[in-house]
């Protein structure tokens, strides 16, 4: 979980950002530990998007952009910078050492599979971590300088649109989330207001458009939180009583 929910801050390299609380079970005489269970609250939702100067976002994102960025450099595709990260990447640790992402994300790996993670489940893990990181590149403009406060009942008026330069990014943060390039835009760039009588649809200007990008990375980075939570609960908590 530390790789996770851990993250360098002003006054530690491994800083927890999450709380939790964690029961033993046990059973038999002498007592024999049996099971684990694991409740996590308050997990720091806003180091997924911005850090404070010399901090850094989680480890797993800083492990997941560095191999990107290798990956495709290695391909021919150029220098690739991740905006989430791209300041935090030159943060180094409390001795002035360099962090070792690569070796660590090796580690990780090995102990993922330890606790039962099979290949799929791990990649679909970094997956939605690397749709983040290629969301946080995507950025909108209003070429036309229309009020986003203009609404029209009966359908979603354009306001804010993806900038060209980012189309690319955009559509690597949809194949790696699994979802449509045309729904996702949707989602970022236009609001649903519900009255009595009707649904009005408005479209949202750029600065909220960047605003819902922000909240839909930090959910999918909450939701993966807590399925890697839930998932080693199932492996950890559930136990039998044998007897003595």
């Amino acid at each position: 979980l530390e790789a996770y929910g851990n993250a360098k801050t002003g006054r530690n390299d491994n800083s927890s950002r999450f709380g939790k609380y964690s029961q033993l079970h046990f059973q038999g005489s002498p007592f024999a530990v049996c099971g684990l269970q694991i409740d996590h609250y308050l997990l720091e939702r806003s180091r997924v998007v911005a850090v404070p100067s010399g901090e850094r976002n989680y480890h797993i994102v800083h492990y997941l952009g560095r191999e990107e960025a290798e990956k495709l450099f290695r391909d021919g595709k150029g220098t690739k910078q991740f905006k989430y990260i791209r300041e935090a990447n030159s943060a180094v640790k409390m001795d002035g050492s360099e962090f070792e992402d690569h070796r660590d994300f090796v580690a990780l790996r090995k102990k993922m599979s330890d606790a039962g993670f099979d290949e799929d489940a791990q990649a679909a893990i970094y997956d939605a971590i690397r749709g983040i990181l290629y969301l946080g590149n995507v950025l909108f403009t209003n070429p036309d300088q229309v009020s986003p406060t203009n609404w029209k009942a009966g359908g979603p008026q354009k306001i804010a649109t993806l900038v060209g330069d980012c189309k690319a990014d955009f559509a690597q943060a949809c194949r790696f989330l699994g979802v449509p390039q045309d729904k996702l835009q949707e989602a970022l760039t236009q609001m649903l207001v519900k009255t009595a009588a009707e649904e009005i649809w408005t479209s949202v200007g750029p600065e909220d458009a960047h605003a819902q990008r922000d909240a839909v990375a930090k959910a999918v980075y909450s939701r993966v939180f807590d399925q890697i939570v839930s998932a080693l609960n199932d492996r950890l908590g559930a136990f039998e009583s044998h007897g003595d």
